[in-house]
């Protein structure tokens, strides 16, 4: 079993506390207020050996909460518009995974991620989009990753789809932002390579 907890700081940036920028009769600044963003992240995880398939099985559970999360364009004042914290959001998630060999030439491996993403943020509460932010809508809930491996000698042949489930982007639309759907997607790629003397690889 593995117990894990961390805790990262995202610092604003010096345009974030300073940006000084005339857009026609809109006038763009930093905020020197800005707070950093927490992010707390506490996670349980389980491995198990399994030798039937001469691999690995991975799982594990985690909670993220970030705190202040910092938005641009947030904050409007007449016609003074800057960054400001708009709230909190939180995720909670599952990965599974599972890895073997069928011989000592073929690896494979399968992994499944599966994430609710909440905000609880202070903009965009009505029908349309001012402020750039959509963290939850922007959240796949099902990733599935999957890997087909091959090795003879010193080369090497892998194989990767991924399939990501629905999810929603942001588009300008010069008043505010249209959320749009990004529907589903299934990505292949592979590699191959050749292992030479030295540990030195030609991908």
């Amino acid at each position: 079993f593995r117990l894990m907890t961390a805790r990262g700081v995202q610092a604003p940036s010096l345009v974030d506390y300073g940006l000084d920028l005339n857009f026609g009769p809109v006038l763009i600044l930093g905020q020197p207020n800005l707070k950093p963003s927490i992010v707390t992240n506490y996670e349980i995880g389980y491995d198990r050996k399994i030798d039937g398939i001469a691999g690995f099985l991975r799982s594990s559970l985690f909670y993220q909460k970030t705190t202040d999360v910092k938005a641009s364009n947030a904050r409007f004042t007449g016609a003074v518009v800057q960054p400001d914290n708009i709230g909190d959001s939180d995720m909670v998630g599952l990965k599974l995974g599972v890895e073997g060999a069928f011989d000592e030439q073929w690896t494979w491996g399968l992994q499944y991620t599966a994430l609710k993403a909440n905000d609880d943020v202070s903009v965009n509460q009505g029908a349309a989009i001012t402020v750039p932010q959509n963290g939850e809508q922007a959240t796949p809930t099902h990733t599935l990753n999957a890997h087909l491996g091959y090795t003879v000698g010193s080369w090497e042949a892998d194989a990767y789809a991924q399939y990501v489930s629905e999810y929603d982007v942001l588009s300008c639309n010069c008043a505010g932002y249209d959320s749009i759907s990004a529907g589903d997607s299934i990505n292949l790629s592979g590699r191959v390579a050749d292992k030479f003397e030295g540990d030195v690889t030609l991908a």
